[in-house]
């Protein structure tokens, strides 16, 4: 009898910074960074920010996806140092993504010999489609992945 193919469907993680700076931490990010939250932008909230911010992420629905879609092309590819598609096999890998932009297009630091760093490395010189697909066969970050999707105090999907 043929084993049938195992797939890992990268489960979502909780959308909480103390989340994502564990998981973080944990893949390479230096220790001395963390995911923050912004809770508005009049000047009194942003003051409660930890300085320095090297990158913030934005959450907001797209109203035209389909024009959207044209505008993240291969020619793109060299306005930052690290960008990468995002495929349906990692829909809910998305704030990783959004981590892995903040931190590979900027100064801050990564361990050596991570899984962070690692795949910084492996990734090098690729395009964008094919960081997603190094991403997505890459087993050290899903083990890492799988072990943060169950942290926090939000139901799982299907739980």
């Amino acid at each position: 009898m043929e084993e049938a193919k195992q797939t890992f469907d990268w489960p979502p993680l909780e959308s909480n910074p103390e989340i994502f700076t564990s998981y973080m931490h944990k893949i390479g990010l230096d220790p001395a960074n963390a995911v923050g939250e912004v809770f508005g932008f009049d000047e009194e909230l942003l003051a409660f920010l930890p300085q320095p911010i090297h990158a913030v992420i934005v959450n907001f629905e797209r109203l035209k996806k389909d024009e959207d879609k044209t505008k993240g092309d291969e020619g793109n590819n060299g306005l930052v140092d690290f960008y990468m598609k995002q495929s349906g096999t990692l829909d809910n890998a998305c704030g990783v993504i959004a981590c892995l932009h903040g931190v590979l297009n900027t100064d801050v630091p990564v361990k050596a010999d991570t899984i962070l760093a690692k795949h910084k490395a492996a990734t090098a010189g690729m395009t964008p489609v094919e960081r997603c697909t190094a991403l997505e066969s890459n087993n050290e970050f899903k083990e890492a992945h799988a072990a943060s999707a169950g942290e926090g105090g939000s139901a799982m999907p299907g739980d």
